[in-house]
């Protein structure tokens, strides 16, 4: 599972297993608390950049202050951080559907 990502509505930051990233610095950064009350450390912060389909149009989505935290298992987007940003309109006519369109998965 970890070149798939998954949108998470109740994710706190964009968080990657999968070191894909188009620019990453390492840090001592936090434990995060993943499934089954599991810990994860956090290496890295940087940009994910993800092709993808979104509301019937190729898109690239960058994804900044993504956590690299390798234990964490699976790939997770912030859907809030998104919907925030310059993504927000795309993934709210999206959510109207209940569906995101498309492949998700990361390079």
């Amino acid at each position: 599972m970890k070149g798939h990502c998954f949108l998470d509505s109740g994710a706190s930051s964009h968080t990657f297993a999968n070191p894909s990233f188009s620019d990453l610095q390492k840090v001592d950064g936090p434990t995060l608390a993943s499934i089954g009350n599991a810990e994860c450390q956090t290496i890295g912060l940087g940009t994910v950049k993800l092709q993808c389909r979104v509301a019937g149009r190729d898109v690239t989505l960058s994804l900044t202050n993504a956590r690299y935290s390798p234990g964490v298992g699976v790939n997770l987007i912030c859907l809030p951080a998104c919907e925030k940003g310059s993504y927000g309109h795309s993934l709210k006519r999206a959510r109207k559907s209940n569906a995101v369109p498309g492949d998700l998965s990361a390079p």
